[in-house]
């Protein structure tokens, strides 16, 4: 599936340029330039379809087995089978067997045959197939900015649990202190990530260094990738002025480098962001496991609770990371193909390079620096916000209170549970508040970032782009 993703992804930026180059009014560039492109958007749609067929395959082989299992089930358990169990199989059966009559529609060969996109270069045709063309890109362009949706979405939620998690952490720790007890472990089941199953205590400890380090961690790496994501936009500048109004030897010299710039750094930031994905995929791994252990065994009901707050925020806290990591991903896969195109096609010292193309490049670069460009300021408002709360409230908060499991008199922990739900309000209000400030500057930047580069271009000179690449 991740396939097909990522040739939908290589379609859509091919129809673009298709696109693009038949309302640029150059023939001689047309004439050359989009048989290729059409033989690309012919073999990444046959590719697709492959690819396509194969997975369809598995899921119509696993309807048979389910089937199969199905009637098995009824033939040696019939008067037993729950009847759960009975109704769930007949979903999965009919919505297997409702997807059966759409196949032959999915892989029709006769009409895919016919409708399959042939390179044909004849200029009288071009009009018709730019239509075509225009009304793809309409369709698959209906909703903008999808990939960054959800993450503008709920980054703001995601990134209060950043305070929540430990808030409720410290509580928890408050509540181990009254009692130690062991886990009750299910037959057959095996401990993977509790270190002292005999203590709850122990691993509440556990708990808390794993968790701080994570934290401690992510800040350093998110706050990291904010000093990196700040660079992006002068190398993206640098790389439409150099297209604007360097002479071709200059161009040829550093276009290269501001794309090998923008590419380290990308790079850098997804190597930085796995790290923090890593470690609190194991914190959540441990929460998981501890969770799951505390309801096999009848505990004091308010530590089964505050477990599962802990777990809920921690979740919420691993959403965002993951995210970000996805975010920086598509960034680069969408640059590389994109710019290495420009590259091999126009910028490379065997080829002659005309003025006339100077325009038609950056018309579509443009769109594709726009995007990036939105993203990577995305990417550090939401690091440089987490950076701000972790560093004012969290980091302080994670590490002072290590001595709460060996509380001793219940009103000192009543005092600290008080003092804990009492802080934990105006933090939250002040991070919603610092977050919501940092979104709607976003989203001020985000309305006017195509015009800025427009401005950019249309008042800058070769001057300017000198003092610029000093």
């Amino acid at each position: 599936m991740l396939r097909i993703q990522y040739n939908a992804q290589q379609l859509l930026s091919y129809i673009r340029t298709a696109v693009e180059l038949l309302t640029s009014n150059s023939s001689k560039l047309t004439d050359l330039m989009l048989p290729k492109i059409l033989k690309d958007i012919n073999r990444i749609a046959n590719e697709s379809v492959t690819h396509t067929r194969t997975t369809v395959d598995k899921l119509f082989s696993l309807r048979e087995l389910i089937s199969e299992v199905s009637e098995i089930s009824m033939a040696t358990h019939s008067s037993h089978m729950n009847s759960n169990l009975k109704k769930q199989l007949y979903i999965i059966e009919s919505t297997f067997n409702s997807q059966d009559r759409d196949r032959s529609g999915i892989f029709n060969e006769e009409s895919y045959e016919d409708e399959r996109l042939f390179v044909k270069n004849t200029p009288k045709k071009y009009r018709n197939l730019q239509m075509a063309l225009l009304a793809l890109v309409s369709t698959n362009t209906s909703k903008p900015k999808v990939d960054n949706e959800h993450l503008i979405d709920e980054w703001q939620d995601w990134i209060l649990a950043n305070i929540i998690v430990v808030n409720y952490l410290n509580s928890l720790m408050v509540l181990a202190s009254r009692q130690d007890f062991s886990f009750s472990i299910p037959t057959g089941y095996s401990i993977k990530y509790v270190q002292n199953p005999g203590s709850f205590r122990q691993t509440g400890s556990q708990l808390a260094t794993q968790m701080r380090s994570a934290l401690t961690s992510a800040r350093e790496d998110l706050n990291r990738v904010h000093i990196g994501m700040e660079r992006v936009p002068d190398h993206l500048k640098t790389m439409v002025l150099l297209m604007k109004q360097a002479p071709f030897d200059l161009l040829l010299m550093l276009f290269p480098d501001s794309f090998n710039a923008i590419e380290k750094l990308v790079n850098d930031s997804l190597v930085v962001l796995r790290k923090p994905e890593k470690n609190f995929g194991q914190v959540l791994n441990l929460l998981t496991e501890i969770d799951y252990l505390l309801t096999n065994k009848s505990t004091d009901e308010m530590i089964s609770l505050q477990v599962y707050d802990v777990k809920t925020q921690w979740i919420h806290l691993t959403e965002l990371v993951i995210e970000l990591a996805k975010q920086a991903e598509r960034t680069r896969e969408s640059f590389l193909l994109q710019f290495n195109w420009i590259l091999q096609e126009f910028i490379r010292p065997d080829l002659t390079f005309a003025e006339t193309n100077r325009d038609f490049i950056i018309l579509l670069l443009l769109p594709k620096i726009v995007e990036i460009d939105q993203t990577t300021d995305l990417l550090g408002v939401i690091t440089k916000t987490y950076s701000d709360i972790s560093f004012k409230y969290t980091d302080e908060q994670i590490g002072g209170y290590a001595h709460l499991l060996t509380l001793t008199k219940e009103e000192d922990r009543k005092r600290y549970l008080k003092q804990f739900q009492y802080d934990l309000v105006p933090q939250v209000v002040q991070s919603t508040r610092l977050a919501l400030e940092r979104h709607t500057e976003f989203l001020e930047r985000d309305r006017n970032r195509r015009g800025n580069y427009e401005k950019f271009l249309n008042q800058t000179s070769y001057d300017d782009l000198i003092s610029l690449i000093g």
